[in-house]
Protein backbone atom coordinates (compact mmCIF):
# COMPACT_ATOMS: atom_id res chain seq x y z
CA UNK A 1 0.00 0.00 0.00
CA UNK A 2 2.74 2.71 0.66
CA UNK A 3 5.08 2.10 -1.86
CA UNK A 4 1.74 2.16 -4.50
CA UNK A 5 -1.13 4.02 -3.04
CA UNK A 6 -2.65 4.74 -6.75
CA UNK A 7 -5.29 2.37 -7.28
CA UNK A 8 -6.32 2.23 -3.01
CA UNK A 9 -6.40 5.51 -3.61
CA UNK A 10 -8.91 5.84 -6.78
CA UNK A 11 -10.73 3.37 -5.68
CA UNK A 12 -11.55 5.10 -2.47
CA UNK A 13 -12.23 8.36 -4.01
CA UNK A 14 -14.99 6.73 -6.05
CA UNK A 15 -16.59 6.14 -2.84
CA UNK A 16 -16.63 10.27 -2.30
CA UNK A 17 -19.07 12.64 -3.27
CA UNK A 18 -17.99 14.19 -6.23
CA UNK A 19 -18.07 18.35 -4.37
CA UNK A 20 -15.69 16.57 -1.57
CA UNK A 21 -12.89 14.65 -3.81
CA UNK A 22 -10.30 17.44 -4.58
CA UNK A 23 -10.32 18.13 -0.32
CA UNK A 24 -9.90 13.76 0.41
CA UNK A 25 -7.44 13.71 -2.41
CA UNK A 26 -5.41 16.47 -1.24
CA UNK A 27 -5.94 14.92 2.34
CA UNK A 28 -4.82 11.55 1.04
CA UNK A 29 -2.03 12.57 -0.83
CA UNK A 30 -0.60 14.72 2.32
CA UNK A 31 -1.22 11.64 4.31
CA UNK A 32 0.83 9.26 1.40
CA UNK A 33 3.85 12.10 1.67
CA UNK A 34 4.06 11.18 5.43
CA UNK A 35 3.83 7.82 5.80
CA UNK A 36 6.02 7.31 2.44
CA UNK A 37 8.81 9.56 5.09
CA UNK A 38 8.01 6.95 7.99
CA UNK A 39 9.06 4.16 5.58
CA UNK A 40 12.72 6.24 4.85
CA UNK A 41 12.72 6.83 8.26
CA UNK A 42 12.63 3.32 9.22
CA UNK A 43 15.15 2.13 6.89
CA UNK A 44 17.72 4.63 8.16
CA UNK A 45 17.43 3.80 11.77
CA UNK A 46 17.49 -0.10 10.87
CA UNK A 47 20.76 0.90 8.60
CA UNK A 48 22.12 2.72 11.53
CA UNK A 49 21.37 -0.20 14.15
CA UNK A 50 22.68 -2.68 11.13
CA UNK A 51 25.92 -0.92 10.83
CA UNK A 52 26.72 -0.51 14.12
CA UNK A 53 25.84 -3.82 15.27
CA UNK A 54 28.11 -5.50 12.61
CA UNK A 55 30.87 -2.62 13.17
CA UNK A 56 30.65 -3.20 16.62
CA UNK A 57 30.65 -6.92 16.57
CA UNK A 58 33.72 -6.85 14.26
CA UNK A 59 35.53 -4.37 16.43
CA UNK A 60 34.08 -7.06 19.91
CA UNK A 61 35.69 -9.50 17.81
CA UNK A 62 32.67 -11.77 17.07
CA UNK A 63 32.65 -14.29 14.03
CA UNK A 64 29.96 -13.40 11.44
CA UNK A 65 29.58 -9.55 12.22
CA UNK A 66 28.51 -9.10 8.96
CA UNK A 67 25.32 -11.61 8.72
CA UNK A 68 24.09 -10.19 12.41
CA UNK A 69 24.46 -6.73 11.53
CA UNK A 70 21.70 -7.78 8.72
CA UNK A 71 19.63 -9.50 11.24
CA UNK A 72 20.18 -6.75 13.52
CA UNK A 73 18.61 -4.18 11.09
CA UNK A 74 16.03 -6.22 9.35
CA UNK A 75 14.63 -7.13 13.26
CA UNK A 76 14.76 -2.80 14.15
CA UNK A 77 11.75 -2.64 12.26
CA UNK A 78 9.97 -3.76 15.83
CA UNK A 79 10.73 -0.31 17.90
CA UNK A 80 12.77 -0.71 21.05
CA UNK A 81 12.49 -4.69 20.91
CA UNK A 82 13.82 -5.70 17.53
CA UNK A 83 17.73 -4.62 17.82
CA UNK A 84 17.15 -6.50 21.17
CA UNK A 85 15.79 -9.77 19.74
CA UNK A 86 18.79 -8.94 17.36
CA UNK A 87 21.38 -9.36 19.55
CA UNK A 88 20.27 -12.71 21.14
CA UNK A 89 22.49 -15.18 18.57
CA UNK A 90 25.12 -12.99 18.24
CA UNK A 91 25.68 -13.22 22.27
CA UNK A 92 24.77 -16.88 22.42
CA UNK A 93 27.57 -17.41 19.55
CA UNK A 94 29.83 -14.67 21.82
CA UNK A 95 29.11 -16.35 24.93
CA UNK A 96 30.87 -19.62 23.14
CA UNK A 97 34.12 -17.63 22.59
CA UNK A 98 34.43 -16.05 26.21
CA UNK A 99 31.58 -14.39 28.39
CA UNK A 100 33.83 -11.51 28.30
CA UNK A 101 32.72 -11.03 24.81
CA UNK A 102 29.10 -11.86 25.78
CA UNK A 103 28.88 -9.05 27.73
CA UNK A 104 30.82 -6.68 25.42
CA UNK A 105 27.93 -7.57 22.96
CA UNK A 106 25.06 -7.06 25.62
CA UNK A 107 26.73 -3.89 26.14
CA UNK A 108 27.10 -2.98 22.42
CA UNK A 109 23.19 -3.99 21.57
CA UNK A 110 21.96 -2.09 25.30
CA UNK A 111 23.71 0.61 23.64
CA UNK A 112 22.52 0.57 20.14
CA UNK A 113 18.96 0.50 21.51
CA UNK A 114 19.29 3.37 23.49
CA UNK A 115 20.29 5.52 20.68
CA UNK A 116 17.94 4.30 18.23
CA UNK A 117 14.69 4.48 20.85
CA UNK A 118 15.44 7.23 22.55
CA UNK A 119 17.44 9.71 20.34
CA UNK A 120 17.60 8.56 16.57
CA UNK A 121 14.16 6.89 16.40
CA UNK A 122 12.52 10.36 17.76
CA UNK A 123 14.80 12.55 15.72
CA UNK A 124 13.96 10.94 12.13
CA UNK A 125 11.12 9.96 12.39
CA UNK A 126 10.06 13.47 13.09
CA UNK A 127 11.56 14.98 10.51
CA UNK A 128 10.73 12.44 8.08
CA UNK A 129 6.67 12.79 8.92
CA UNK A 130 6.82 16.65 10.24
CA UNK A 131 6.03 15.05 13.76
CA UNK A 132 7.67 16.86 16.92
CA UNK A 133 10.21 13.76 18.43
CA UNK A 134 8.05 14.09 22.06
CA UNK A 135 5.07 13.36 19.74
CA UNK A 136 6.96 10.22 18.56
CA UNK A 137 7.74 9.10 21.82
CA UNK A 138 4.83 9.51 23.34
CA UNK A 139 2.57 7.95 20.29
CA UNK A 140 5.31 4.77 20.96
CA UNK A 141 3.84 4.84 24.53
CA UNK A 142 0.01 5.52 24.17
CA UNK A 143 -0.33 2.81 21.25
CA UNK A 144 2.04 0.38 22.98
CA UNK A 145 -0.21 0.84 26.46
CA UNK A 146 -3.35 0.25 24.45
CA UNK A 147 -2.46 -2.41 21.75
CA UNK A 148 0.85 -4.01 22.55
CA UNK A 149 3.53 -5.17 20.37
CA UNK A 150 1.11 -4.13 17.64
CA UNK A 151 0.44 -0.95 18.74
CA UNK A 152 4.15 0.16 18.76
CA UNK A 153 4.21 -1.01 15.23
CA UNK A 154 1.57 1.03 14.48
CA UNK A 155 2.31 4.09 16.77
CA UNK A 156 3.75 6.43 14.38
CA UNK A 157 1.77 6.01 11.24
CA UNK A 158 -1.25 6.43 13.62
CA UNK A 159 0.09 9.50 14.61
CA UNK A 160 0.64 10.69 11.52
CA UNK A 161 -3.15 9.83 10.25
CA UNK A 162 -4.16 11.46 13.60
CA UNK A 163 -1.67 14.46 12.83
CA UNK A 164 -2.95 14.36 9.09
CA UNK A 165 -6.33 14.69 10.15
CA UNK A 166 -6.29 17.49 12.76
CA UNK A 167 -4.55 19.61 10.02
CA UNK A 168 -6.99 18.98 7.63
CA UNK A 169 -9.83 19.85 10.11
CA UNK A 170 -8.18 22.61 12.06
CA UNK A 171 -5.89 24.72 9.84
CA UNK A 172 -3.59 26.78 10.90
CA UNK A 173 -4.59 30.46 10.75
CA UNK A 174 -2.53 33.06 11.64
CA UNK A 175 -2.13 34.72 14.85
CA UNK A 176 -3.67 38.35 13.70
CA UNK A 177 -6.38 36.42 11.79
CA UNK A 178 -7.30 34.57 15.10
CA UNK A 179 -7.14 37.64 17.06
CA UNK A 180 -8.72 39.79 14.84
CA UNK A 181 -11.91 37.69 14.77
CA UNK A 182 -12.00 36.88 18.58
CA UNK A 183 -12.27 40.97 18.90
CA UNK A 184 -14.76 41.22 16.88
CA UNK A 185 -17.06 38.49 17.97
CA UNK A 186 -16.34 40.17 21.59
CA UNK A 187 -17.41 43.60 21.02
Amino acid sequence: MSFDPGPLVRGALRLVPLEKRLRVKRFLRTFEVKLWGWIVGQAIVALFVGIGGGVGLWIIGVPLYINFGIIAGVLNVVPYLGSGVGALLPVLLALTISPMKAVLVVLLFVALNQVEGYILQPMVMGREVKLHPTMVIVSFLMFGALLGIVGVLLAVPAAVLCATLLDEWFPDEPLQESLASARREGA
